[in-house]
């Protein structure tokens, strides 16, 4: 098995942040664009049943609602904010906490 130099480890986490920034790019401009449009849009359907516009309309706006949990996503996990890890700090935190309760708890006892 080969090690990895901290150079390419490095390389690799700037190669996969650019990546980031791109989606990022590509989802402001897509979405830019479909939201600019919206009204010419919907506008072509004014004439149809108000169901069908309303189900127009709501897909438009799923669009950016749908994708931009995905970049979010995307993004807790370029950041190595992963749900796993997250859990596992506040786990930590809260046993830290009680430690210190039961601590204090106990040293109020031995006072008394």
């Amino acid at each position: 098995m080969q090690e990895r130099s901290p150079y390419s480890t490095a390389k690799k986490k700037v190669k996969k942040i650019k990546g980031f920034y791109r989606h990022v790019f590509i989802y402001i401009v897509i979405n830019t664009a479909i939201l600019c449009i919206k009204g010419w849009f919907l506008g072509i359907f004014s004439g149809a049943e108000p169901e069908f516009t309303e189900w127009v309309y709501w897909n438009i706006l799923s669009t950016p609602l749908i994708w931009g949990t995905v970049l979010l996503t995307h993004g807790f996990y370029i950041y190595s904010l992963q749900p796993k890890s997250l859990i596992k700090k506040w786990e930590a935190r809260q046993i830290k906490k009680i430690m210190d309760a039961d601590e204090s708890n106990f040293r109020n006892t031995i006072n008394k």
